[in-house]
This record gives C-alpha cells, sequence and structure tokens, in this order.
C-alpha cells in the first residue's frame, strides 16, 4: 500500500563499513525509523467514491481522474480499488433504499489536525462536485511496523 507524503531515507554508509542503519520514513514531516523499537503513528484515510450519480448515470472517469490528481497533489500518494470490481454499498435516505457500486480510495497520512480539516473540507468539495447527498469518509489511527 501506498503512504502519503513516505519518503524512503537510507543511511548513507562508506564501503568499509559492515553495518548499515535502519532505514527511515517520512510520513508528512514526521519522521518514522523502521527499527524494532519505534513505530509510527499514523491515520488511514478511507473515501468511498460512487460510481453514478443518483439519477443513475455514470459519473464521468475525469472526475475520479481529477479527484487522484487533487489527492496525490496534496499527500503525495493514494492507493485505490479497481474501477472493474468496485465495492458494493445500500443505505436508506428519506424512506428510499440506494444501491451504489463504490470506488475506494486510501490515504495515508501523518496524525494532524491538517489531515483532518483537509479531509471534512474535501468532503464537502467532494458532495457538490459528484452531485451526491453525502460522501463516507472514514479516519482510522492505525501503526506502521
Amino acid at each position: 500500500m501506498l503512504c502519503g507524503k513516505r519518503v524512503r531515507h537510507s543511511a548513507r554508509t562508506s564501503h568499509h563499513s559492515e553495518k548499515r542503519k535502519h532505514p527511515n520514513y517520512i510520513f508528512a514531516n514526521k519522521r518514522c525509523s523502521s527499527s524494532k523499537n519505534f513505530s509510527c503513528r499514523v491515520k488511514r484515510y478511507e473515501i468511498y467514491l460512487p460510481l453514478k450519480y443518483n439519477d443513475g448515470k455514470e459519473i464521468e472517469a475525469e472526475k475520479f481522474k481529477q479527484i487522484r490528481e487533487e489527492l496525490i497533489a496534496m499527500f503525495g500518494a493514494l492507493t485505490v480499488s479497481s474501477l472493474f470490481a468496485p465495492f458494493q454499498g445500500r443505505w436508506k435516505y428519506g424512506g428510499v433504499e440506494f444501491i451504489d457500486d463504490i470506488f475506494k480510495i486510501e490515504i495515508i497520512t501523518s496524525d494532524d489536525r491538517l489531515a483532518e480539516k483537509f479531509f471534512k473540507n474535501y468532503k464537502e468539495h467532494l458532495k457538490h462536485f459528484l452531485e451526491q447527498i453525502d460522501i463516507l469518509i472514514t479516519e482510522q489511527e492505525i501503526k506502521t511496523i
């Protein structure tokens, strides 16, 4: 899985040195070591996007491309589900049951308030952009190994 703003940094060693240090990772400006004694707490955000408008028309592929580009510009990386094998969601609103094929995007980034604020605002943007009643975005605290 790709992680937001994750960059691998290896310690440089001379060719005479036999010991190598553990690689370090940076998640959105937070340094994490991969050694056994240290782990990094980060957040995983999952965005569940319907493939169709509420009237049943398919959402244009260009819109999904734009969303991916916006998120990569903000976080540096993301993981997406396949459009060929989407998830399926069922929900009720106003007494009407909706069944949606869903495209999922995951982003892992540092555990900070900026990311949380971004996703709260981005949810409103996505609701208007995709003409939806609501968009599900979840947040989970995770720990890297």
